[in-house]
């Protein structure tokens, strides 16, 4: 593991340690809105490991780090810390980001299964798929919203039904972005922003096993 991996494995495992800290001390004193976001968000820190373990896959660290970092902002920052509130632009960049990261790996986990022949799908029709997979985690994401808000009295919708359109809006403009990116590597070879290239290359680098990109 390089110095750069150190650091970034590091940085997550500070934040879980924010989060713990948070946890506990929220418990102590009895702000149950704010503890019960903060044991959400740890839990939910380990999903790229549970993701790994049971796919069988190894996630490049700087993308392990970014789904810890949307869980910290999302559920402690957002909610615990009212970020929400307090920063009118916070819910939309949010939402932004995640469409982009949940596009990327429905693109991802499309590309990998043809990189395998265990499907074969035309540029544009795995381009929609993955489209359609990150507008379906963030449908999922405001059914969650609206069951915490309505068993737990937490106000992570705001102002209801506009806030739910917007934050679909927003995060299917992230997806189109990212899914827009892997239609034009897929038939150019080539995407337009280094990132996606990168990340392609960290993850095949990570998985040996994985045919590369011919």
């Amino acid at each position: 593991m390089s110095r750069a991996e150190r650091v970034q494995v590091g940085i997550g495992w500070v934040i879980r340690g924010v989060l713990a800290y948070e946890a506990i001390f929220a418990g102590v004193a009895t702000n149950w809105p704010v503890a019960f976001t903060a044991v959400m968000a740890l839990a939910a820190s380990f999903l790229p490991a549970l993701l790994e373990r049971n796919l069988r896959l190894q996630l490049p660290i700087e993308f392990e780090l970014i789904i810890v970092f949307f869980v910290f902002a999302t559920l402690f920052l957002g909610e615990g810390r009212s970020f929400y509130a307090r920063f009118g632009w916070w819910d939309n960049a949010l939402h932004t980001g995640s469409g982009v990261v949940m596009g990327f790996v429905g693109f991802l986990v499309l590309y990998t299964l043809q990189q395998h022949e265990r499907l074969q799908m035309k540029p544009m029709l795995l381009c929609t798929f993955s489209f359609a997979f990150a507008l379906a985690a963030a449908t999922l994401w405001e059914i969650f919203e609206f069951t915490m808000d309505s068993t737990f009295g937490f106000t992570m919708q705001k102002s209801g039904l506009d806030d739910t359109m917007a934050d679909l809006i927003v995060g299917g403009a992230g997806a189109m972005f990212a899914v827009g990116t892997g239609y034009l590597f897929l038939v150019r070879r080539h995407a337009p922003l280094g990132w996606f290239e990168y990340m392609l290359e960290r993850y095949f680098d990570e998985n040996p096993e994985d045919p590369k990109p011919s």
